[in-house]
C-alpha cells in the first residue's frame, strides 16, 4: 500500500468512528502527498468534503467544492500549491514547507506511472467549464436534459483522470463515450459547442491509439 493510500485508509477508518479531527489530519497529509495527481487530489477533497458536511459547515463544503475544481485543474497543468494540507483553514493558494517524512512518500508516489490519457482529462475538464458557460449565458432557459452533457463530460473527465481504475477495455468505453458526446452535442445543443467535443474526441482517439 502507497503512502498515500495509507493515509486514505487512515482517514476512512477515522470517519467510520467518528474521530473526524483525527480523519481530517490523516486527509490533509494524504492532499501534501497526493495533490499532484488529479485523481488522488481531488479523492483527498472530496473526503474533506464529507467531513465538514458531518460537522455541519455549509460554507465549508462549498470552499472544499470549489477546491475540488481548481485542484482538479492545477493538477492536470501541473500548478499546485506545494504543501498546502488543502484544509478551509488555509489559503487554497498558499505553499507550505513539506515535512520530511511527507517529502519521501512525494517522491515514491511520483514513481507511478503517468497518466496515457492525460491530454484527453486535460481537454474534458476544459469542455466541461465550457459547456457550463455557454449554458450560463445562453439567452433562452436550457432544457433539463441539456444539463445531461456537461453533467457526462464531467463523468467522463473523472475516468479520464484515472484511468487505472477501470479494466483494460476503458479504451473502447473512452472512444465510444467522446464520440456520443459530440454527436449529441451537434443533434441537441449547439454546433457551435460541438466543435469541442469533436476535438475532445479526436484527442480521446489519439491517446487510446497509442496504447499497446
Amino acid at each position: 500500500m502507497t503512502p498515500f493510500a495509507q493515509e486514505i485508509a487512515a482517514a476512512r477508518a477515522g470517519m467510520a468512528a467518528g474521530t473526524l479531527d483525527e480523519a481530517m489530519r490523516h486527509l490533509e497529509r494524504a492532499h501534501v502527498i497526493g495533490q499532484r495527481q488529479v485523481w488522488p487530489h481531488v479523492l483527498s477533497h472530496w473526503l474533506m468534503l464529507q467531513i465538514e458536511a458531518r460537522r455541519g459547515r455549509p460554507l465549508a463544503v462549498l470552499g472544499q467544492l470549489a477546491r475540488i475544481v481548481l485542484g482538479a485543474l492545477g493538477s492536470l497543468v501541473g500548478v499546485v500549491p506545494v504543501g498546502n494540507t488543502g484544509g478551509n483553514d488555509i489559503n487554497m493558494f498558499k505553499r507550505l514547507p513539506i515535512p520530511a517524512d511527507l517529502q519521501n512518500a512525494i517522491e515514491a508516489e511520483a514513481g507511478q506511472a503517468r497518466n496515457p490519457y492525460g491530454k484527453s482529462a486535460g481537454f474534458a475538464w476544459f469542455m466541461c467549464l465550457l459547456s457550463l458557460a455557454w449554458f450560463g449565458m445562453a439567452k433562452t432557459p436550457v432544457a433539463v436534459a441539456g444539463w445531461a452533457l456537461p453533467l457526462a463530460c464531467l463523468a467522463l473527465a473523472l475516468l479520464l483522470s484515472a484511468p487505472q481504475s477501470l479494466p483494460p477495455w476503458r479504451g473502447v468505453l473512452f472512444k465510444t463515450w467522446s464520440v456520443l458526446l459530440a454527436a449529441a452535442c451537434a443533434w441537441y445543443v449547439s454546433p457551435g459547442l460541438a466543435v469541442g467535443y469533436i476535438w475532445l474526441a479526436g484527442q480521446v482517439l489519439r491517446d487510446a491509439g497509442r496504447q499497446p
